[in-house]
């Protein structure tokens, strides 16, 4: 029987990858033969994360010639986010898939007299969640036209659930 999720060749981008949700993703991707662009803001656990992508790959397959490639910057970043398309492009040629995952949230309430970082905390969860998926997205377009490749969004319950102070 021949596995659906076939992603030997392939060559994904998920951001938000060192933790949680897109931690997960990136290993599970792995463990299906993709080369995987990692990235995120902590070097430590960026390369933790880089190392358990290269344990899958190694365990699925006997001679894996799969790449993880990690790249340490901020989404919210100009440079740093053309910096991530960028050394994805050099070191594997082309992008499949690009996993929008990078996301920021602060509980807080308008109400609240005492919160001067009110506006700062906003800025922030919208430059995360919205603004930098925009920007990655049209800076991988090129490329994932010419695979007619994937753009994969993960977003919050918090859009569908307020949490109340």
């Amino acid at each position: 029987m021949s596995n659906q999720y076939d992603f030997k060749d392939k060559v994904v981008l998920v951001t938000g990858s060192s933790s949680g949700i897109g931690e997960g993703i990136a290993i599970h991707l792995s463990s299906l033969g993709a080369n995987i662009t990692i990235t995120g803001r902590n070097s430590e656990r960026l390369k933790r994360v880089g190392e358990r992508c290269r344990q899958q790959q190694q365990q699925q397959q006997q001679q894996s010639t799969n790449k993880v490639l990690e790249v340490i910057g901020d989404v919210n970043e100009k440079i740093d986010a053309e910096r991530l398309i960028n050394k994805t492009i050099e070191t594997f040629g082309k992008l499949d898939v690009l996993v929008n995952n990078a996301g920021a949230y602060q509980i807080g309430s308008i109400l609240d007299e005492d919160d001067d970082n009110y506006m700062e905390n906003y800025d922030l969860i919208f430059h995360t969640n919205v603004r930098s998926v925009i920007y990655l997205t049209k800076l991988a377009i090129p490329f994932l036209a010419k695979t007619r490749g994937n753009i994969v969004n993960v977003s919050s319950v918090a859009s569908q659930k307020p949490v109340c102070k």
